[in-house]
């Protein structure tokens, strides 16, 4: 028997083959199947289950990527923001590409190369 543990937020943390505690009090524990691997699943914080992580399905258009779920973290070079609404637009003075990592704890974490510039009237 395994045993994962996860982060208030569903984060996944570690996979253990016996029980472990944790300094932090919020740290919940769930049995899982042998060698699960803890990168690729996360806590399901609504009906307490441990769910296997999906892969992003974004497309990016010039200045935007869209389809992304809330709550996801989106790091470039100028920072990090949360996006709420699903897309995240981007401007620049210059045509350029930019590299956007997308972080959320249901999905398997990546990258996304999008075209930016001025836009055009």
């Amino acid at each position: 028997m395994y045993y994962a543990y996860f982060r208030a937020d569903g984060t996944s943390l570690s996979v253990s083959n016996h029980p472990t505690l944790f300094p932090e009090p919020d740290v919940m524990m769930f049995e899982v199947p042998d060698l699960t691997n803890g990168n690729s699943i996360y806590l399901d914080t609504e009906t307490m289950t441990v769910m296997e992580k999906m892969h992003f399905a974004v497309t990016s258009t010039y200045n935007t990527i869209v389809g992304l779920p809330s709550g996801t973290m989106v790091t470039v070079d100028e920072g990090e923001f949360i996006v709420t609404d699903g897309t995240a637009e981007f401007e620049a003075d210059v045509p350029q590409s930019k590299i956007a990592w997308l972080d959320h704890p249901h999905y398997f974490a990546t990258h996304i190369e999008i075209e930016t510039g001025p836009e055009t009237a």
